[in-house]
């Protein structure tokens, strides 16, 4: 009958009330004054269920307080307690209500889950074997008592919430702490078991099982944390195992430790690793542990900017840990090639920031390859391969397509190195394209400099566009972030978003403005945000020529350049070579110094076709054209390259 259609079948969600349904009974039939909300709030409570908004009803005859009276209204109501003690749950047979109350522990339900409470099979969802439980609970819904599915392959199930209340009430009231204890800890096993983690915690926890709490986090947190999961999620587990356990169990007290760091908690991190050192040093402390320390060290010398600290901790680890321990080599690479990058060492960066990123994509620890992924190109801008950084932004992308299936965060990433190149070859619509879906992501992480990144990039291409309305609207959203995520003034971030606005005011006219910003700003020492902030100051004191009556500011300029130069060139930092380069010839042709005008100039030029840059010279206007158009019509190799970049500018 059912496969002909000619079969009507009534099931509970077919006689449950709608929001207007019950309205109509509550102010019409029961002739209750309830607003709209406490209507909706009461059919939620109820979920519908006629009986339940009937004995809502009856409780509310001699009240006033309605508002207050739905706040409060649950399975304990009396009754709610009542009607189910006596007209559901007295009804049941004997095996039937002792099913319905063991397993009302339950957030959910399946067979297999079940039958681990009653029967003591800890299998897997997949694997029970007993279908009892199964049986159950296909004759409680086909009978409408109170069961709930979830899924439209009727595996997973729940029970009415009032009613779930009511049982557990009446199971508190029948069995012992202990009793109800042990149906929560074989819950946790069967949940294991499936890789269902979090409710396996969540059952040892009431279970009152702090040890098990500890075990199922050995086990599990470090890979839920290494797979980009809630670092927070983590925290509040530890949270439920006593200190005295964490500090005694060396796995237990590192993954503490790396919580701590994880979460900008670093004093408290140092302090955990002082108070667990008899632990973490005891004689049977296995070496793979210690290199495990070591690179909990590693990473919060790296967080607190110690670069030599955590590349000693690094390389100590890489030679401690266990061959097979990809998650750890992988975090401890990519410390290695963070330290040796701050510390100028950019071939063994590159090497150890390669292989990062190879490790923790083999080992599916996707946000080390990206973080790896990230530094690598930071590291690969600064040397002005803007090729590389391409390809890598590229990889990043398929990196963040594999976290399963999500827009994480951290896809914007390799978006924001996407945007500054496609930025650089002057594709403006590819570039904004990029820029707008970076930043979108970007607003849902804590990565404010690559937020801070998009933005920027956002502006200079609404800059190159004339689209002055554009510029201003990207730089007000970025400031509204830092102001909605109560991020405080003075940061790095913020003085890189700065110094890049007073880069905007200089192309749209305001030297007032630029000036003002070179006036305020505190200059970082020896950096990346430090050069960009010197060539920033040397834009402003090329603009400020009419008021530089003696030479002095261009004095200033060319001062700024010649310590700065031979730094970036030192490391390797092409890209910003490049530009310093291309200001100096425009410094010189300010003194009518032409002849060293050109060989800076042709300099720039040298270093920057090979990767192809454009608006690194389109973007300094007429002055910059002056010179590109002498190289254009001169004999020079180059010269080609330069009729090219002419056809950028306006």
């Amino acid at each position: 009958l059912r496969a002909r259609g000619e079969l009507t079948e009534l099931r509970a969600a077919d006689l449950r009330f709608t929001p207007a349904e019950a309205a109509t009974f509550l102010t019409d039939l029961m002739g209750l004054p309830l607003s709209a909300d406490a209507i909706v709030a009461l059919e939620a409570r109820t979920e519908g269920w006629v009986a339940g908004l009937q004995l809502a009803a009856l409780a509310m005859r001699d009240r006033t307080d309605y508002a207050g009276f739905v706040r409060a209204f649950s399975g304990s109501n009396r009754y709610v307690v009542d009607y189910l003690a006596e007209e559901v749950l007295g009804r049941l047979p004997a095996h039937l209500q002792t099913f319905v109350l063991q397993t009302s522990v339950l957030e959910r339900l399946c067979g297999p889950l079940c039958d681990a409470l009653l029967l003591g099979s800890e299998q897997g969802a997949d694997g029970g074997a007993h279908a009892y439980s199964q049986l159950v609970i296909e004759e409680l819904e086909r009978t409408n008592l109170f069961v709930i599915p979830l899924d439209d392959e009727r595996r997973w199930y729940r029970y009415h919430h009032l009613f779930a209340e009511v049982l557990r009430e009446r199971l508190r009231s029948g069995a012992t702490a202990d009793e109800v204890a042990r149906l929560h800890q074989r819950a946790s096993a069967w949940y294991e078991g499936a890789g269902l983690i979090e409710d396996a915690v969540r059952s040892a926890v009431l279970g009152r099982d702090s040890t098990r709490v500890a075990t199922l986090i050995e086990r599990h947190a470090q890979t839920i944390m290494l797979k980009g999961s809630n670092v927070l999620l983590v925290r509040a587990w530890l949270e439920q195992v006593p200190r005295a356990l964490v500090l005694a169990q060396p796995q237990l007290a590192m993954i503490a430790g790396l919580v701590l760091v994880l979460t900008a908690q670093f004093a408290a991190a140092e302090q955990l690793l002082v108070d667990a050192a008899p632990a973490l040093n005891a004689p049977d402390v296995t070496m793979n542990i210690r290199g495990q320390l070591a690179g909990l060290r590693a990473t919060l010398a790296r967080f607190q900017g110690n670069a030599a600290g955590s590349l000693a901790y690094a390389q100590q680890a890489l030679s401690q840990l266990a061959p097979d321990n990809s998650a750890a080599r992988a975090g401890a690479l990519l410390n290695v090639g963070v330290a040796a990058m701050a510390q100028g060492d950019s071939a063994t960066a590159q090497v150890a920031l390669v292989e990062a990123a190879a490790l923790g994509e083999r080992a599916d620890i996707q946000w080390i390859a990206l973080a790896a992924l990230e530094e690598l190109m930071s590291l690969q801008g600064r040397q002005g391969k803007l090729q590389q950084v391409f390809q890598t932004a590229a990889q990043a992308a398929q990196v963040s397509a594999r976290l399963d299936g999500q827009a994480f965060p951290s896809a914007g990433m390799g978006l924001v190195g996407s945007a500054e190149v496609l930025y650089e070859w002057n594709d403006l619509q590819g570039s904004a394209q990029a820029s707008a879906a970076a930043t979108a992501l970007l607003r849902a992480s804590v990565e404010r400099f690559l937020l801070v990144r998009g933005y920027v990039a956002l502006a200079q291409v609404c800059q190159a566009r004339g689209d002055h309305a554009g510029v201003l609207a990207s730089i007000q959203q970025c400031e509204t972030w830092f102001a909605q995520n109560a991020i405080v003034a003075g940061g790095s971030a913020q003085a890189w978003l700065a110094a890049h606005q007073a880069r905007l005011w200089l192309r749209q006219g305001d030297l007032a403005a630029a000036a003002g910003w070179a006036q305020a700003c505190v200059f970082a020492e020896n950096s990346e945000l430090g050069y960009a902030q010197q060539l920033t100051l040397v834009r402003v004191r090329l603009a400020q020529r009419q008021n530089d009556h003696r030479g002095q500011l261009l004095a200033e300029a060319s001062a700024v350049l010649e310590r700065l130069l031979p730094a970036v060139e030192a490391r390797g930092w092409t890209r910003y070579l490049i530009e310093g380069l291309l200001l100096q010839a425009l410094v010189c042709q300010r003194q009518a110094d032409l002849r060293n005008a050109q060989r800076a100039l042709h300099q720039a030029l040298h270093l920057a076709e090979p990767q192809g840059y454009v608006r690194i010279f389109a973007d300094e206007g007429t002055p910059m054209a002056a010179l590109l158009a002498q190289v254009a019509r001169g004999d020079s190799p180059l010269a080609g390259y330069a009729a090219r970049l002419l056809e950028a500018f306006p």
